[in-house]
């Protein structure tokens, strides 16, 4: 045990009380930023739910969206709105409440001196996708060079044009007549998991690997996209991370209001409301209520196979699974117990 204390990131003065008088634990993971100090730097989303509403308007009242929400994706149109307007502020808050670790695949987090975990099981949990394992020597971030023949059905979903963009793609599904209802379906595939679930840039595109899966729908819809997707969240802190923390956090959703009547199946509109998310102050102030409580770790359920939230090549680390027991026996976690780096 220490107090040794350092000094890291902005201050933030918003009128709370200091950290209670704790000596440092040196047994837990250091936090990457001192309590109550934060970066400024800017986070950056390329996910777009509205995608989401783009695909429901567009297959509405046919056999397609019916299929669609008897799919693995049909949870992605069951989420409340209140919780899907993407709050750049929300993630920076959580990242900058961290904690360091060598984890690959699990994201700690202290707030309100409480631990929470972001990993497989708890993306599982918010998105509703299917986490189970890959295929046998299938790679995530697959760098093969493509050769011609990768290219035989992505040239016939989107006739021969190589240079595209999800806008290129809602364009034509809103406004080719002319598609057949297969290759409208396919196409509004590819705008959810480039768009929603594995967006990599500010104005994404589709990608080969997807668009080679969707020529077989059976196949497409057994694929793990929570897994898939998952994998890039955890290194790019996109949507889901909005999800986890108002579900984790259940006060951050008193401070967005109303309630979870409304999910984007039943939205009326092409657009979400700009008025849902939550800024620095909602974060700060969530973490000071009197009602915080923060839920740490989510279960699995006992139907889900035992590959189901874990990663095969995950690293252990003996400071998060101290977390681990100290949370399993009730221990009850102070802000001051935490160091830093």
């Amino acid at each position: 045990m220490t107090t040794k204390r350092k000094r890291a990131g902005k201050a933030i003065d918003d009128g709370t009380a200091p950290t209670e008088d704790v000596a440092v634990n040196d047994r837990l993971p250091p936090r990457l930023f001192a309590t109550d100090r934060y970066p400024s730097n800017r986070k950056n989303c390329y996910s777009s739910l509205e995608f989401l509403l783009l695909v429901r308007d567009v297959l509405e009242g046919s056999a397609e969206m019916e299929r669609l929400l008897c799919s693995c994706f049909c949870p992605l149109f069951r989420l409340p709105v209140r919780r899907c307007a993407f709050s750049a502020k929300l993630v920076h808050g959580m990242l900058s409440r961290q904690l360091v670790t060598k984890k690959r695949f699990e994201m700690w987090h202290v707030f309100g001196g409480g631990p929470t975990r972001f990993s497989l099981a708890e993306f599982g949990h918010v998105t509703g996708l299917p986490c189970g394992e890959f295929e046998q020597g299938y790679e995530v971030d697959d760098k093969t060079k493509p050769n011609k023949t990768d290219y035989v059905f992505w040239d016939k979903l989107f006739g021969g044009r190589r240079n595209l963009n999800l806008e290129d793609l809602a364009a034509m599904v809103v406004g080719e007549k002319t598609l057949s209802p297969g290759k409208k379906l396919r196409i509004c595939l590819i705008i959810i998991v480039d768009g929603v679930l594995m967006p990599k840039t500010q104005k994404p595109k589709p990608t080969l690997k997807y668009v080679k899966l969707v020529e077989k729908l059976n196949k497409f819809f057994s694929f793990p996209w929570g897994r898939e997707s998952f994998w890039w969240t955890i290194s790019t802190m996109i949507l889901p991370k909005n999800l986890w923390a108002s579900e984790a956090i259940p006060v951050l959703l008193d401070r967005l209001g109303g309630d979870d009547g409304a999910t984007l199946l039943s939205y009326v509109g092409d657009k979400l409301p700009t008025h849902t998310g939550l800024v620095l102050t909602d974060v700060l102030y969530a973490e000071y209520s009197p009602k915080l409580t923060v839920l740490p770790m989510m279960e699995v359920d006992e139907d889900r196979d035992d590959g189901w939230s874990v990663f095969d090549c995950e690293i252990f680390v003996r400071k998060v699974a101290y977390i681990v027991d100290l949370l399993k026996s009730g221990h009850k976690f102070q802000k001051g117990e935490w160091g830093w780096r």
